[in-house]
């Protein structure tokens, strides 16, 4: 939900928009650094959310606009996501919505993202969103927490990885297929390709995809889940074609580019597979080092 200008807050009055998980009021910001840094957190460990610093409310539904007074309110508060609270918040927004007949007041939406970083600290403890409300983190929720990153990392380098490899494979098996069918070339994936012995194509990592399936973490990557499916699916698929004992040999496959008569080697095969998952990789690559 976004909420930036005047008229998206009195919408929230108007159809009644109850604080919900992600969704919080307040009338006033306080003068305690600590409440405010426990609030942010709070959001950061649990699904992310929005924060309205100026809305009257009862029983969560706001009720009208208490405008907030003062200078610097919004540098206050990226200032104590920064210092307040262990590891820092820096990539929370504050949009400051101003009073048109008073321009020292204002409303102040602070968005803040569901962070992978965590689990942030605040005061000493850590917090989470429960039945809309802010409440501590258990003892196993935390360790949860760390474990999900601990997971999150380590599939970070597996794509960095698998991504390498990739780039490396199919630069390989390009001078593979441009050279004489049979003939070993100088550069080799696995072992040289004396003797009319097996060319070796290196597996590509899962493991660490495997686990966070199975442990329903998945669901924690949003959108992004979707795009690592289809890049662990198309891994899969190549580690099992790579299996075959002779990269020359002619196979008929669906999906080589050519007609169903016409049988096409497995390492051309191979390399189209691996320059779809380089492409895939790099997208997804991209997005988790933003």
């Amino acid at each position: 939900m976004e909420i930036k200008t005047l008229l998206d807050v009195q919408n929230l009055i108007e159809n009644k928009i109850e604080e919900s998980l992600t969704l919080e009021y307040k009338s006033e910001l306080g003068k305690k650094n600590k409440e405010i840094a426990k609030d942010i957190s709070s959001f950061a460990n649990t699904k992310g959310g929005t924060i309205v610093y100026g809305l009257n409310d009862k029983d969560g539904i706001p009720l009208s606009i208490a405008w907030i007074k003062g200078k610097g309110i919004k540098e206050r508060i990226e200032n104590i996501s920064n210092t307040a609270i262990q590891p820092g918040l820096t990539e929370i927004l504050t949009h400051r919505i101003p009073n048109p007949e008073n321009e020292s007041e204002a409303v102040y939406v602070v968005t803040i993202p569901e962070s992978f970083e965590g689990p942030h600290m605040a005061d000493y403890r850590y917090y989470k969103r429960h039945n809309y409300k802010i409440a501590p983190m258990d003892d196993q929720e935390v360790k949860d927490t760390f474990v999900k990153k601990g997971l999150r990392d380590s599939l970070h380098s597996e794509i960095h990885r698998n991504w390498r490899r990739a780039v490396d494979l199919s630069s390989w098996l390009e001078r593979y297929n441009r050279s004489v069918a049979g003939r070993p070339i100088s550069i080799n994936p696995g072992r040289e390709n004396t003797n009319n012995e097996r060319t070796i194509i290196p597996q590509f990592s899962s493991d660490v995809w495997k686990m966070i399936v199975s442990s329903g973490q998945s669901i924690s990557f949003g959108e992004l889940s979707h795009k690592l499916i289809h890049a662990y699916d198309k891994i899969e698929e190549i580690n099992q074609l790579s299996k075959i004992d002779d990269l020359d040999r002619l196979v008929k496959y669906p999906d080589s580019g050519e007609t169903e008569d016409i049988a096409t080697p497995l390492s051309k095969i191979i390399e189209q597979k691996i320059r779809t998952l380089q492409s895939k990789l790099d997208e997804i690559r991209k997005e988790i080092d933003k």
